[in-house]
């Protein structure tokens, strides 16, 4: 009986240390996730007077989707002080790639997608005939058109005479 309480003692200690390890992971991940963001955030601020010239669509579209966008998701106020401004150009740089960012943000947000800003920053730019921006407009469409087959065909046939024939062709492919 005696064996089986320390037994039961040296487990019970084990599960304490194991919850407490656990626990303390938790803490220091959370930390490390709330460290990224805030130098992402920031990182944000450097990319917006970043002098891109050439080709950055390999570079841009990993900073959209994976760095850009899950910063908005934690900190959606940084979409108004940055986003907005790209896609409006009222930070005066006529910046497609800044742009392109804005479009393809919500890449991998799946059913959190935004709709309403989604289409709204595709309406902003679907004037413009600009091979990069015509692209991310079909493979922002294209993305959602997983979750949403329905939305995303009534947009393109809404605005058919509006958007590019090649952001129709991305958009459609699994519409």
């Amino acid at each position: 009986s005696n064996n089986i309480k320390l037994k039961d003692n040296k487990s019970k200690k084990k599960d304490l240390k194991r919850k407490d390890n656990e626990i303390q992971i938790q803490l220091n991940s959370q930390f490390l996730l709330e460290l990224v963001e805030k130098i992402v955030a920031g990182q944000i601020k450097n990319i917006e007077t970043a002098e891109m010239q050439g080709e950055w669509w390999d570079v841009v579209d990993s900073i959209a989707a994976k760095i850009a966008g899950a910063v908005i998701q934690a900190d959606n106020s940084l979409r108004l002080t940055f986003f907005e401004r790209w896609i409006n150009n009222l930070n005066g740089t006529n910046n497609k790639w800044l742009r392109r960012i804005a479009i393809l943000h919500q890449l991998n947000y799946k059913k959190e997608t935004n709709e309403e800003i989604l289409y709204n920053y595709i309406k902003a730019t679907m004037h413009e005939r600009e091979f990069f921006i015509e692209k991310a407009i079909g493979w922002a469409l294209r993305q959602y058109s997983k979750t949403n087959k329905k939305s995303v065909s009534n947009f393109i046939k809404q605005n058919q005479s509006s958007l590019a024939k090649l952001s129709i062709k991305e958009g459609s492919k699994y519409t």
